[in-house]
């Protein structure tokens, strides 16, 4: 885990991403780095909707190089 990541928060106790972080789903507690805009900051793809669709689409769209911000309002998904 990277320095600037650490926290005594547990991932599985507080599934949240912010402050530049976001659960790892494929380590149990455990955080990764996620970009992260401020509200006036212009984006090229707004995505209602993580789902299978959703999720996939914005990764690969921010793989491309696109700012994207993806919005959903259930719980992060834990193949654990």
């Amino acid at each position: 885990m990277c320095a600037d990541l650490a926290d005594s928060t547990d991932a599985s106790e507080a599934p949240r991403g912010k402050h530049g972080r976001a659960p790892d789903v494929f380590r149990r507690g455990g955080w990764m780095r996620m970009r992260e805009y401020a509200l006036d900051d212009p984006v090229d793809f707004a995505i209602v909707g993580t789902g299978a669709g959703g999720a996939t689409l914005a990764c690969r769209l921010a793989e491309a190089g696109f700012r994207v911000v993806a919005f959903d309002a259930g719980a992060w998904w834990r193949p654990l």
